[in-house]
């Protein structure tokens, strides 16, 4: 189900708020699998799932984190 509003305003301001509080000692690019049940969910291709040694189906997100030594925090992400 798609959200009824256009949630990129809020990922835009959100991602200013982190990098304006605190200077990245670096950027963390992160891929995160979630695996899918059922013959055929809708819109999910399938794929290797190497964590689970087993070919399935499953959705990809990727994150990118402004961090430093004491915390880190979303700037920006993505499902495919």
């Amino acid at each position: 189900m798609k959200s009824p509003w256009d949630a990129a305003p809020v990922r835009k301001t959100l991602s200013r708020r982190v990098c304006d509080l605190k200077t990245s000692d670096v950027w963390v690019i992160d891929d995160t699998g979630f695996t899918k049940d059922g013959d055929a969910p809708p819109s999910v291709p399938y794929s290797l799932q190497a964590l689970l040694a087993r070919s399935g189906t499953c959705k990809v997100a990727v994150s990118v984190h402004a961090a430093t030594d004491a915390a880190s925090a979303p700037v920006d992400w993505r499902t495919d």
